[in-house]
Parts: C-alpha cells; structure tokens; sequence
C-alpha cells in the first residue's frame, strides 16, 4: 500500500503509524514499513504472544527509528502479512493508516 509524502519534514528522526483494520488477530499479524530509499522497518512480528482472537482496531500507532537521517519525501511502503489467511480463515481487513513523520 503506498503512501505518499510531500512533508516539511526533510530529515527523519522517527515515524508513528497509526492503523485501523478490522478482524485482526495480532498475533497472526506482520507489519512492514518501506521508505522511499528503501530502507525496511519491521514494525510488527508475527507468531508473538499477542492475542490471537480476532479483534478490531481504530487507532493503533507503531514507532520505528530505524529510518533515521533519511529524507522524507517520497513514497512510502506499508507490507502486511496475515499469517492467519491460510486454512480458510479470512485475512485481516485494511481500513486506513497515517503515517506522522517526526524530525526537523
């Protein structure tokens, strides 16, 4: 899915994401951020303890610094992987994001 940026931040100290989705189980769940220069951030693993019952979500922000010193233009990359999809059960559904980009 991407996102694009056209902030005033120039240089990235860090980054919120801030997901809404709905039937989700988090621990069947991973979330991958991309950066415009390529750079990935795991921000969610899946197979942890997180709970595994589906739920849903409308505002549930994950950080990363591994982006740090890039520019922050550009188009930005969110990769997601329910590990849960397969057996039949539905995958978790996508409703929106918002990415906050944080630096000077």
């Amino acid at each position: 899915m991407p996102i694009q940026i056209d902030a005033s931040v120039r240089t990235i100290e860090g980054v919120h994401v801030t997901l809404a989705l709905r039937d989700v189980a988090f621990g069947d769940l991973a979330v991958e951020l991309i950066s415009p220069s390529g750079t990935r951030s795991v921000l969610l693993n899946a197979f942890t303890n997180l709970p595994h019952e589906r739920t849903s979500v409308r505002e549930w922000t994950l950080t990363s610094y591994a982006f740090n010193d890039e520019a922050a233009q550009g188009e930005w990359k969110l990769r997601f992987v329910d590990v849960a999809s397969r057996g039949n059960l539905e995958p978790a559904k996508f409703v929106s994001a918002r990415l906050q980009v944080l630096g000077h």
